[in-house]
């Protein structure tokens, strides 16, 4: 009998010289050569750029086929891994949260949770390659290169610019986010980095600086769901991971979700999957 398996990995960027930047260049013939192949959690944002062939990715429970061209995001704590390859070639750039300029990290919050494989145009895809080449060769140069954390982050700014302008909703031109807009985007990336330690609709608020009943009014008008829809569904994802990528049992699961009974939890489980926490463990697992 193997060990029991209680957490699920959480992979760090660890660095030459602790930039919190790092390229890689992935190439798998097959499923038996992928780097990285066990499902896992990045502390870090993860960019795929795929140069040829295709692959399979699972994130959170949804797996995407990425073909030539395509590009995808991972965000800080989803699960995550590369489950099929078919002769693929790809450029894969992770970057540290804080590194990532304050106007891209807002709009990838605003996705965050429902990114798909996308295809920049030519013109885009070119720019891109060339700002991760020039990347990568700076990341090479000695550490006390004149100027070289400058031009990373002249780098940076480039690929990291290209990569979510794919993601940007489509607006008209001169469209400015509405205050209700900028509140449930802020919202959304409160709650997907701390639905562990936040759980109630009135903590958001103070985290936000307005009233729970603004941010309820808000957040219903915006998504037609109220604030406490939105924590228990992101909690029941982290409870979903845990089932399949664990072998905790549910009161321990529940438990580390913050909830004291366990019955309260299978039965708020069952309310949002429709099934028990057993019966998807044993469905997801077959």
């Amino acid at each position: 009998m193997g060990r029991k398996k209680t957490v699920i990995p959480i992979h760090t960027l660890e660095t030459a010289h602790g930039e919190g930047i790092a390229i890689r260049q992935l190439r798998a013939a097959s499923a038996g050569d992928i780097y990285q192949p066990e499902a896992h959690r990045d502390d870090h944002y993860l960019f795929l750029l795929v140069e040829s062939g295709r692959c399979r990715f699972m994130i959170d429970f949804e797996q995407y086929d990425i073909k030539q061209g395509e590009v995808i995001y991972v965000y800080p704590g989803q699960v995550h891994a590369c489950v099929h390859a078919d002769h693929v070639q790809a450029i894969a750039l992770s970057l540290a949260p804080e590194l990532i300029p304050a106007v891209y990290s807002s709009a990838l919050e605003a996705v965050n949770g429902m990114q798909q494989p996308t295809s920049p145009d030519t013109a885009a895809t070119g720019l891109l390659l060339q700002g991760l080449r020039l990347l990568e060769q700076l990341l090479e140069q000695p550490a006390d290169l004149p100027f070289r954390q400058q031009m990373l982050n002249g780098g940076i700014d480039i690929c990291t610019g290209i990569f979510t302008g794919v993601y940007q909703n489509s607006k008209p031109a001169g469209h400015h986010s509405s205050r209700p807009e900028t509140i449930m985007r802020q919202f959304r990336a409160l709650l997907v980095n701390n639905y562990l330690t936040l759980r109630t609709p009135s903590a958001y608020a103070a985290a936000l600086h307005i009233s729970a009943t603004y941010l309820s009014e808000t957040v219903t008008a915006q998504s037609g769901f109220t604030v406490n829809h939105w924590i228990h569904e992101q909690l029941m994802l982290e409870a979903r991971r845990r089932l399949y990528h664990t072998d905790d049992t549910i009161k321990e699961i529940a438990h580390g979700l913050g909830y004291e009974d366990h019955a309260y939890f299978s039965r708020l489980f069952r309310k949002k999957t429709g099934i028990t926490p057993q019966q998807f463990r044993a469905q997801s697992r077959k």
